[in-house]
């Protein structure tokens, strides 16, 4: 029985392969600036400066979601995809910078949420701090933003890999442990929530179009033969009103055709 052969291997098929990996540490994060925000372009650019701040970031994925067919062959369970589903979370860790815009991040991550919830720093009669506050969700089109992009590339190289978020906006604040002991760079982790992404580097496809193929033919309607159907061009239908008047019919059929009507037979009159 004849099978797949291994093939022979060059040093070069090695060297453009294994050899040379994606390294993880080059991207870069690319974070939408909501309108009401856009004061804070003038003083501190936030595209550029929560880029260079954010330190970690993930790729997202998908999956397909199936079902399970068992009957189209005997003792086979096929898994058959229906949907399309993708990730709802991504993580980014920036930073926290201690220079004249310290605390950066919490602060732009924290005023975005603050927004979204329907807090007002100014609320005037009912602040923050009375027992008596409340708050109004803002209206999702205010804050689900388009612009956010992650950029995969390599060192020395201009190719890479780009991700679109759709409809995008920060869910939650990880909480961020401070203790004595060593020092360490304190870390902010903010989780975006999406719909989708779009990846623009994929391989093109082909793909069958159904909408130019030939409609097929119409099926022609089954005839039935005389002896089921009968013939009604001699049918013989006479009708007068009852004695009630009540625009009732009474008919007469032929011999040939008597107790048939519309190919059902009926008890005779």
């Amino acid at each position: 029985m004849a099978g797949v052969r291994p093939k022979r291997k060059t040093v070069e098929d090695i060297k453009s392969t294994i050899l040379t990996p994606s390294l993880v540490p080059y991207f870069e994060v690319q974070i939408p600036v909501p309108t009401f925000m856009s004061q804070l372009i003038g003083a501190r650019d936030p595209y550029n400066y929560l880029t260079l701040l954010c330190t970690e970031a993930s790729l997202p994925g998908n999956q397909l979601i199936t079902f399970n067919v068992d009957n189209d062959y005997t003792g086979v369970t096929e898994q058959m995809p229906h949907r399309k589903v993708y990730d709802q979370k991504l993580d980014l860790t920036f930073y926290v910078n201690a220079d004249e815009n310290a605390y950066y991040p919490i602060k732009f991550f924290e005023t975005y949420i603050s927004f979204i919830a329907g807090e007002d720093q100014k609320s005037g009669q009912f602040e923050l701090k009375d027992s008596n506050y409340f708050y109004r969700l803002s209206y999702p089109d205010d804050y689900m933003l388009d612009g956010l992009y992650i950029y995969k590339f390599e060192k020395n190289r201009t190719t890479g890999l780009t991700y679109q978020f759709i409809r995008t906006y920060p869910t939650n604040i990880n909480t961020m442990p401070i203790t004595y002991g060593d020092a360490q760079v304190l870390k902010c982790t903010v989780s975006y929530s999406y719909i989708r992404y779009i990846l623009n580097q994929k391989f093109d496809t082909s793909r069958k179009v159904v909408a130019n193929e030939p409609a097929p033919a119409p099926i022609p309607p089954e005839v039935l033969s005389e002896e089921i159907v009968p013939n009604f061009d001699k049918r013989i239908l006479t009708g007068s009103a009852n004695d009630n008047d009540d625009n009732t019919v009474r008919g007469e059929l032929s011999n040939r055709t008597q107790g048939f009507i519309n190919g059902i037979r009926v008890p005779r009159i």
